[in-house]
């Protein structure tokens, strides 16, 4: 018989080992952990459950995240508030804002919703730009008897919810809701809200309050942050790294600010209608995957005003920063698309079209998976790849921007791993070129690829070999994996 301290103790590696699984997106091995404790007659509590849901999560797999839960309760297990948590975030990252909501309710049923819950449905809201659900929730938060207000990224992503819908006068009443409260706004989410409220403004054709809400910003840009609290479970960022990161942020609001007041200072008064008329045409075609907040396609726009781009993004608040960016900059030749960049490439457009396909800096496969050994996806996979060369012109060009090491590798065999980088016309490649991508040997045809080496000066990461856990549950420890940004 199984004392109980040697159960605890085979319960603790079971843990651990599900959630290195999922941080590395390994389902197939997650499964065969967690069906192998319960074989051997081990019972999974909440942390592993919610491991495993955290597994199916991040590996895009919602549908079966929220089977998982059902078996959950089924099998005498409460799921948790990080247990909803995750739920949530993987419905919304789906773009099922309403499945998501649903289980928010339910979270908050049994007394398991906090901020962070109900902050995973507002990004989600954010992400497919779902305004009523958004505000409804913040008004639901409100009216929670008992408990805390919306914080501070609450507030910040209602204002960029009802900015997307052209609202400022909204946003202005939820900041003065949010400090009747004395709700703690940080000052960068204080200046975002502002900015959002200004790009409504500038875009209504009201110069006035748009400029009086970017110098509400600049009040906030002057304000200096609170000291950096880490928080749980993020003990591996540096302070440091996380105080850079509220600089540069700083310095994109500014920049995004002055972007605004350059607009409203030539006075300009924004017709999106007759924007959406006067897009030039051309016959040379660009088009820019993932294109985030626009500022790449807009810069190149600006130096070939005959070119005809086109910004693919699947988010509907970044479709609506680059429109609103094309009309700030008077980049008539940008068009936006917003949805799934990889149906627009294989079912929306016809072969031979486009002169060049870029992709600026994609997700790293640690973050989205597609590496050699995750169960996760990644948009850039050789079907996708190839897609993208069949929408090629003869000659045409693939630009992959990336300073990441595992988008590539020149030579399987060699096992060394590169970035793609820049495409240029002086690298001519063909179907019998060694191109290869995770070593797959990938030949592009018609594109024209140039790749470089890069290494830990170039800022890449490394990372150390690491010891998987055993298919039982009485896995010993592992060897965690380090990752060194010099």
């Amino acid at each position: 018989m199984v004392s109980l301290s040697e159960r605890k103790r085979r319960l603790i590696a079971l843990n651990e080992d599900l959630a290195w699984c999922a941080k590395r997106k390994k389902l197939k091995r997650a499964r065969e952990l967690f069906d192998s404790a319960r074989e051997q007659g081990l019972t999974p509590d909440a942390h592993s459950w919610t491991n495993l849901v955290n597994c199916l999560a991040r590996c895009g797999r919602p549908d079966e995240a929220a089977h998982a839960v059902r078996q959950m309760r089924e099998s005498g297990v409460s799921p948790n508030v990080v247990t909803y948590t995750t739920l949530v975030k993987a419905l919304c990252d789906a773009g099922d804002v309403d499945s998501g909501a649903l289980v928010v309710r339910e979270a908050e049923e049994s007394g398991a919703a906090n901020a962070r819950t109900y902050n995973a449905l507002l990004r989600g809201c954010v992400r497919v730009g779902a305004v009523g659900l958004g505000q409804q929730t913040i008004q639901r938060w409100w009216s929670r008897a008992g408990g805390d207000p919306p914080d501070s990224a609450a507030i910040e992503a209602g204002g960029h919810l009802l900015g997307q819908a052209l609202r400022p006068k909204a946003i202005a009443s939820l900041v003065s809701q949010a400090d009747e409260a004395s709700v703690p706004i940080t000052p960068a989410a204080r200046a975002s809200t502002h900015l959002a409220a200004a790009r409504a403004f500038a875009l209504l054709g009201k110069p006035r309050s748009a400029m009086a809400q970017l110098g509400l910003l600049h009040d906030a840009l002057a304000t200096p942050d609170p000291p950096v609290i880490q928080r749980e479970g993020s003990s591996h960022i540096e302070a440091s790294s996380i105080e850079l990161f509220a600089r540069h942020r700083r310095a994109e609001l500014a920049l995004d600010a002055a972007t605004v007041a350059a607009f409203v200072e030539r006075g300009k008064a924004a017709d999106v209608l007759g924007a959406l008329t006067q897009r030039v045409i051309s016959f040379r075609l660009v088009l820019e995957i993932c294109a985030g907040a626009g500022e790449w396609i807009c810069v190149q726009a600006k130096e070939s005003p005959s070119t005809q781009f086109v910004a693919v993004e699947l988010r509907v608040d970044r479709g609506f920063h680059i429109f609103a960016r094309t009309l700030f900059e008077g980049t008539p030749n940008v068009s936006v698309v917003v949805g799934d960049a990889r149906e627009i490439v294989t079912c929306r457009l016809a072969a031979s079209s486009v002169h060049a396909v870029c992709i600026n800096h994609p997700e790293p496969p640690e973050w989205a998976g597609g590496t050699d050994d995750s169960d996760g996806s990644n948009l850039l996979d050789e079907k996708f790849l190839r897609a993208c060369c069949a929408l090629l012109v003869p000659g045409g060009t693939l630009a992959i921007v990336t300073d990441n090491k595992r988008y590539g590798k020149r030579n399987a065999a060699a096992k060394r791993k590169r970035a793609v980088v820049d495409v240029g016309p002086k690298a001519d490649v063909g179907p019998e070129a060694d191109v290869g991508w995770n070593g797959s040997g990938l030949a592009l045809p018609r594109a024209r690829i140039h790749s470089v080496e890069v290494g830990p000066e170039a800022g890449a990461w490394e990372e150390e070999e690491e010891t998987e856990p055993a298919a039982a549950p009485l896995a010993k420890k592992k060897k965690k994996a380090k990752y060194g940004i010099p």
